[in-house]
Formats: C-alpha cells, structure tokens, sequence
C-alpha cells in the first residue's frame, strides 16, 4: 500500500523536511500548508512497538488509541468509517512522540470537517500516514467557514488537499464559467488569485477550451496590488491579454450552491459554475489561545511592532496591521535581481555588473517605497 508522510513546506514544496512541531517565536508571511509525500518508507518504520487498534471508528476510539500508543509506534484500524473531529471534544489531536497511523486495508478517513485541524504537531512530535487516512482539516492560516458555502460547493488552493481536489476536478470541466474569487479581507499572497487565474488560462489553452470557458477574478481590493500602481497595472495587462475579466470592489459573503452564485455584500451576485476561493486569513490558534491576540489578531505599535505585553514583539501575518513592510521589501529585492539579472550579458563582468546594478535599484526603491508605506499605513 502506499504510505505518505507529513512534512512541512512553504509554497513550492520540492525538498520536503519532517515536521517536528511549529515555531513558537516566528511565523512566515507565505502560506505554510501541510505536505502529503508519498513513498517508500522503509520495512522497520513504526515496527518497534506494538500496533494500538481502533476498534470503533468514532472520535472517542481514536482519541483513545493514541495516547496509548508507544513512542514510535502504530496506531491502526480494525474498522472502517469517517471519525470526524470537532472543537468541542478537543479540536485537533496533538502529538507530541512519533507515530504511525495505519489506514491500510480499512476505508477509513480521519476528518477535520473543514473546520478543525487533523493534527498539531508538538515539539519532538512527528506523524506517518498509511493508506491516507486524514482529509478535510483546518490547515493553519485559511478560515473556510469563514464564507458560507465555500466548503461545499466550491475550491481552493491554499492546502495541498484542495489543490489535488481541484486538480481531479479540472479534467471534467469543459465549458462555462470560472470564478476566482477572493472571499474577503484580509488573504494570503496578493497576487495567489491572479497567478490561479493564469494557470486556469494555460490549463484549457492546452486542451482547446479556452473559448468555451469564461474566466473571471473578483475581490475586494479596488486593485490587484493597491499599494504599487506599476504592479496593478502589470497584472491588469496579463489579464487583458488572457481575456480574464477583473473585479474590483466586489466582497463575496457566502456561495450559494444550489443557484451556483457568490453573493455580495452589496446585494449582487457572480454566477459561476466553476469556483476557485481565496480563503479569508486567521491566526492560527496557538497565537488566539495564548492570550496575545485580541479580535482575531495580535494588536502591535505601529512605529516598533510592540505588543502589549513587554519585550515581546509579534510580525508576519498575525497582527492586527494593515501590511508588513517585509513582503514589500522582499517583492522589490527579488523584481530586481530577476530583472537585471535577465538582462546582463557579456559574461562574468556583466554578471557583476547587473549584481551591482540590482543591489543599487533595489536600495533606492525601498527608501522610495518605504517612506510611501509609513505615510499609507504606519504615520499616526
């Protein structure tokens, strides 16, 4: 049978490494999604202990199992079932040890619902699934219920698991119209919901649909990426060029699934038959449960990013604060050096020329953008 893995990456994940528990100081601005892996393990994984069976494929019989099982041991299943998680008998099962949760042989899915993590993995704690057992969690980061009927008539790409949905999804649909649409403020990555529109084009270009499918991006932003104008303006042309229709201003509260419409805020409707969300953010809950947060974010000084509490600082994307210059700062860094590095010629010297060129383009913008950055969101 196969067997998978659970690693942690950021976006891209290529190089998976094993998860062994979160960060408790820094929190990344870039989507952090749990990696399905799948492989080979070797024959010895999760044998020097004895396996804990469930019996009973509800959630009581699973939360019975694993406390009792040995580190390095198995926990598997003599049932089949959906055990379906929930808040109010502990939300997500912690694991502080390494253990194998053993599928195989069982039609047995481990849910979150959508709206409760699977598993948080504490310090010293890692997780290997067999038969792929977990689906439908609460990966930290993207609030699904957050907009009403989102989880059941629509998509996303935030998580590894809606990504691989969405991608056995596409193959069937041949016509009619694709919405991405951005279910509220604030999200991760700006620029996600464009660059999922542009995979859309590219995908039924490549099969000959592209005529039969209408492609549209709606958001609430008045622009792609308000704080830049020359970046709006880039996107707003790609979009043009693809035939993708862009709406601004437009701030989708709930799907409505059997008319096949998001509906608005101001009371009007986009009908899709295909929609792809961007899930509203939300501190995960670690950060709500240590008492650092107030309303869903951690409230900071705007001038050093103080918390209320002394000596300790929150940044990223669990304050309650417009932006973070960082992901400012970091776009400009790497526009640069793709830029003049895709222009330089004339070997190693022009090498160290367009290095020279970047490093002094780069520094310019950021005092540019960062005098225009505390003057929009930081002056008092």
């Amino acid at each position: 049978m196969p067997t998978a893995t659970i690693h942690a990456a950021v976006r891209r994940p290529r190089r998976p490494r094993r998860l062994a528990g979160p960060a408790p100081l820094a929190v990344l601005c870039a989507p952090i999604v749990l990696v399905a892996w799948f492989g080979a393990l070797p024959a010895s994984a999760g044998a020097s202990a004895a396996a804990v069976p469930v019996s009973s494929c509800d959630e009581s019989g699973l939360r019975t199992a694993i406390p009792s099982a040995s580190p390095a041991g198995t926990v598997d299943f003599s049932c089949s079932g959906t055990i379906t998680l929930t808040a109010a008998s502990g939300g997500p099962i912690v694991l502080d040890k390494d253990l194998t949760i053993d599928g195989s042989g069982q039609a047995v899915t481990i849910s979150g619902g959508g709206s409760v993590a699977v598993f948080q993995i504490a310090p010293g704690g890692t997780v290997t699934l067999r038969g792929r057992p977990a689906a439908d969690g609460f990966p930290v980061g993207r609030d699904i219920a957050a907009t009403p009927g989102l989880a059941e008539g629509g998509n996303e790409f935030y998580s590894v698991a809606g990504a691989e949905r969405l991608r056995e999804l596409l193959p069937g649909f041949t016509s009619g119209r694709a919405v991405v649409g951005v279910c509220g403020a604030p999200f991760k990555c700006p620029p996600a919901p464009f660059e999922g529109a542009f995979l859309l084009h590219d995908h039924f270009v490549e099969r000959g649909l592209r005529d039969a499918v209408e492609i549209r991006v709606a958001g609430p932003m008045g622009a792609p990426v308000p704080i830049t104008k020359d970046v709006s303006h880039s996107f707003l042309e790609a979009l043009t060029e693809r035939d993708i229709e862009y709406l601004p201003n437009q701030h989708i509260v709930e799907l409505d699934t059997r008319e096949h419409e998001a509906r608005l805020a101001d009371g009007g409707s986009v009908p899709y038959d295909l929609f792809v969300g961007i899930p509203v953010h939300r501190a995960p809950q670690v950060v709500l449960d240590s008492g650092l947060a107030a309303n869903g974010w951690v409230p900071v000084e705007k001038t050093n990013l103080a918390t209320r509490y002394p000596d300790v600082y929150a940044l990223g994307d669990i304050t309650a604060l417009p932006m973070a210059k960082a992901g400012v700062f970091g776009f400009i860094v790497a526009l640069m050096g793709c830029y003049h590095g895709f222009h330089s010629k004339g070997g190693a010297q022009g090498v160290g020329t367009a290095t020279t060129n970047a490093v002094v383009s780069a520094s310019i913008m950021i005092l540019i953008s960062d005098y225009v950055v505390t003057e929009l969101f930081f002056s008092r």
